[in-house]
């Protein structure tokens, strides 16, 4: 399958069962939080210490607390040292209403009814971490757990080992300013250094102007570029192929590896793509060659990236 160019940010993990973190669980948790994910897990309902259930328990994860309507611990919630924060799960004598479909393949009819669970308050919290994604994009899975857990209000009810207090949205959101860590240094100069064919391995580009010198040795190639983007500024990138019979494109990414520009021409023509920064901070902005068709190799495969800001 080809790459997603537009990965998940926040994961709702509203499941759950006993043991501990299973290899494979974590694996998977550390994969998506190193594309910049934060999980988001429900603590169980099992009356427990959460330490016991996965993937409550699993490490890297902001694992969620159920509270009732007077802002204590629901009493089916399970709690302990590995719950972050709580949120609302409903409780006797009231549920969280949720919205309904009676389709099973195709869509069916819509209704609503009223749940209990932790698998209820996980989605607050997955909702104010997408929302403070929404405000700083450039916010890594540890630096919205934190906030989530500062910001949070304090219990106004009994709720032991419900982690920090009951998520806060508007607070979460007003302190979402963190600005990115700056990507590791790279090499950097008028030729490319192998290997960048991923995000994490692009080569690193620090003067507006700069000129490239790239290669496409195979058919399977695919180039990475990266450049700190100040507020209000605009990225030019623009491509041009030695061989009149190369075909490559070239594509931009937001600093979450999210597309926001591509240029896909013809054999023969060059690409170019411009996008701005709309932000009051820097963003990393990733530029990415991939082959398409023609020419590969030392001299077919040749080609010209100019970086403009």
């Amino acid at each position: 399958m080809p790459a997603n160019a537009n990965p998940a940010r926040v994961i709702n993990m509203s499941l759950g069962g006993g043991g501990a973190c299973g290899s494979t669980t974590q694996n998977a948790i550390n994969s998506a939080r190193s594309r910049g994910a934060v999980v988001v897990v429900a603590a169980g309902n099992s009356r427990m210490d959460a330490g016991g259930a996965s993937p409550a328990n699993c490490a890297g994860v902001v694992t969620v607390a159920a509270s009732n309507r007077s802002g204590g611990r629901a009493s089916y919630s399970n709690y302990g040292a590995v719950v972050d924060v709580a949120a609302p799960g409903g409780d006797t004598g009231g549920g969280v209403l949720s919205t309904l479909n009676a389709g099973a393949t195709t869509p069916g009819a819509d209704s609503y009814a009223y749940y209990q669970g932790t698998s209820m308050a996980t989605p607050h919290v997955a909702g104010v971490a997408a929302l403070m994604l929404s405000k700083t994009p450039g916010l890594t899975p540890d630096q919205i757990e934190s906030t989530l857990k500062s910001t949070a209000r304090a219990f106004p009810a009994s709720c032991g080992g419900c982690g920090a207090g009951i998520v806060d949205a508007g607070r979460a959101v007003g302190a979402a300013v963190t600005p990115p860590a700056p990507p590791p240094p790279t090499p950097s100069g008028s030729n490319e250094v192998e290997p960048n064919g991923t995000l994490g391995g692009a080569n690193s580009v620090t003067v507006s102007g700069t000129v490239m010198n790239g290669n496409m040795g195979s058919a399977s190639d695919s180039d990475f570029f990266v450049l700190q983007l100040p507020p209000g500024r605009r990225l030019t990138a623009a491509l041009a192929m030695a061989s009149s019979s190369a075909d490559y494109d070239l594509y931009v990414y937001s600093s979450n590896g999210s597309l926001i520009g591509s240029s896909e021409n013809p054999a023969g023509q060059g690409d170019t793509v411009s996008v701005t920064n709309p932000y009051s901070a820097t963003y990393a902005r990733y530029v990415r060659v991939r082959y398409y068709s023609g020419g590969t190799g030392a001299t077919n495969g040749r080609y010209t990236l100019k970086l403009s800001w």
